[in-house]
This record gives structure tokens, sequence and C-alpha cells, in this order.
């Protein structure tokens, strides 16, 4: 089974994937920063309600669009916090999952997000995900990536995902260091 994600909730989640998801019968799971909905660029309410209306699930990530493991305690619960309070009122269901962003976490913030009340944490980590987990791993499908590359992902092929881990790792290894450093000063 693969679940087709959406982050940030931006107006193209709207415009343009969601009347290509209903002509295909399908449906997706979308991942708002509570902050910026209904600004310039993002969706509204309104149209939160009419995808949800048409099977779309609607998650958290986060209420701002930031670094989570950059924040104290007390700021880490509130964009927890925050994000799913407003994801319920507005919606009327629970907000199970929170998404990372840039897959940017660390035990702290799963801790604290399984503490804020979600079932799961879904990371950007190149490997497939497995059931039951409070940790679900995600892999991203880009602009440029054919119908033989999804195939692969779907299908576990575990070159696909070995690459991918590869790639992930000479990106991930350098930014950490910049960030970490950057963070510092």
């Amino acid at each position: 089974a693969a679940v087709i994600t959406f982050d940030e909730g931006a107006i193209s989640d709207y415009e343009i994937a969601f009347p290509r998801l209903l002509e295909a019968n399908a449906t997706a799971s979308f991942f708002l920063n509570t902050g910026t909905v209904g600004r310039p660029g993002y969706v509204s309410w309104d149209q939160v309600r009419e995808m949800r209306k048409y099977g779309m699930t609607f998650y958290s990530h986060s209420h701002d669009h930031v670094y989570l493991t950059k924040f104290s305690l007390s700021a880490l619960a509130f964009q927890m916090q925050q994000s799913r309070q407003l994801l319920e009122e507005k919606l009327g269901v629970p907000a199970e999952f929170l998404s990372l962003h840039f897959g940017d976490g660390n035990g702290v913030v799963i801790r604290e997000a399984l503490r804020a009340g979600f079932a799961a944490v879904c990371t950007s980590r190149c490997v497939r995900a497995q059931p039951g987990q409070t940790t679900i791993d995600r892999v991203a499908v880009y602009a440029g990536s054919g119908v033989r590359t999804i195939r692969r992902m779907v299908g576990g092929d575990p070159w696909f995902y070995a690459g991918r881990a590869a790639k992930a790792a000479l990106i991930h290894i350098p930014k950490r260091i910049i960030l970490t450093k950057a963070h510092a000063n």
C-alpha cells in the first residue's frame, strides 16, 4: 500500500493536486502549517474543508514552517499543540500525525510529539515505512520522478532505497553540520 502526502498546505495542493486526485478517484493526506492557512499562496480553511468532503485527510506540519529540533521544550510544545488544536477545532477530527520539516527530528521531538497526542511522526528518511511504528518513513517523489522510479519505490526495490539512502546521507550529513554551526553562532 502507498499513501500520497503533501506538506505545507500550498495553494497548488488545492488548485492542481486536488482536481487531479479527484480525476484519478484517489485520496491523499495533507500536512498543514496551521500558521500559514489563509495566507497568500496557501490553502484557506474553506478549501481544506472542501477537500476533506472528498476524502482528503489533514494532519500537522506544526504551526509554523520551522526546524523543530531548534526549539526549547516549551516552544516545541506550542508548535505541536497549537497546530493540533487548530486542526481539530477547524475540521472536527483528530490530528493524529505530525510531519517533520525537512525530516528534521530527533528523540526529543518524537517523544514530545507522542506526549502532545500524536499517534506517530512522519519523517523524510528514505526507507520503506513499517506498520505499527511511532515514526513513519516517507519517500519523496520529485517532479522528474518517472513511472519506472515510482514503481520501484512502491514495489520496495531494495536497490532504489539503498540509492536514495546514500544520496540522502551525502546531503543530510553536511546539512546537519552547517545547521549545527549556524545554530551555535
